[in-house]
């Protein structure tokens, strides 16, 4: 698979090639060929990659019967080809699914990548302003300009205090604090949205009474296990002190 063209190669019980070339990177054209080159379908395999949990689950939403497969496994069986190419990956993972000699994946759900999507966006936020908070003290060290201990919603003001009247860091610092006061703000918006996630899950709600778990914490858990049936105690447990 690529963002612009799918190679697609269809075989029958017999290993046979009924069907061989390539379609538009996009759900419908290719349950439509699928649909018309193989009306009896039994497995529809496609290889894990950045766009395989979109494709596979608007697959699966046309009632065909898809299987992600592993890509370092299927890379390991597919190096053995002595002619690489995207026509002749397709023919392999093809026989692959055909034998059954495939190692399949968990597809997570779109509501665990929204989730996830979230907390590596805030992560993302968190990380870049304790990155520019290092920066800050590391500038003005250099200078003699020491920042003493203090909350980290007050290094950016201290900053600006210690640099005042240095002409040549003043404005260095000026836009690395509003930078950093910028991220905060957003900072500031994930959280909530974070938190109005974990409310509404009674499996994260279950989780936070544990302590020192909180709804970052709880909804990084259930995002990873997402399928709850892999986990039963996530459905049954309950704490001795509730």
């Amino acid at each position: 698979m690529s963002l612009g063209e799918t190679s697609v190669c269809i075989l029958d019980k017999d290993g046979t090639r009924i069907f061989e070339g390539k379609v538009a990177s996009e759900p419908a054209p290719i349950a439509r060929l699928i649909r018309k080159r193989a009306p009896g379908v039994v497995r529809v395999g496609l290889e894990s990659g950045p766009t395989s949990v979109w494709l596979t689950h608007a697959l699966t939403a046309e009632g065909l019967p898809v299987v992600c497969l592993d890509a370092r496994h299927a890379q390991a069986v597919l190096s053995v080809q002595l002619n690489k190419s995207d026509r002749g990956d397709a023919r392999g993972l093809a026989e692959m699914i055909r034998v059954g000699w495939f190692k399949a994946v968990q597809v997570k759900s779109l509501n665990a990548h929204e989730r996830k999507a979230l907390l590596i966006a805030r992560h993302q936020l968190v990380d870049m302003r304790v990155r520019i908070d290092n920066q800050l003290r590391g500038i003005l060290k250099t200078f003699g300009l020491v920042i003493s201990k203090c909350g980290r919603g007050q290094i950016g003001q201290r900053a600006q205090e210690l640099s005042k009247g240095q002409p040549g860091i003043d404005g260095v610092v000026a836009s690395m604090v509003a930078v950093r006061d910028s991220l905060l703000e957003q900072i500031i918006v994930c959280d909530p949205a974070i938190r109005r996630l974990a409310k509404k899950d009674d499996t994260a709600r279950r989780l936070m009474t544990v302590p020192g778990v909180g709804p970052v914490v709880a909804l990084a858990y259930i995002s990873v296990i997402d399928d709850r049936s892999v986990s039963p105690m996530l459905a049954t447990w309950v704490p001795t002190w509730a």
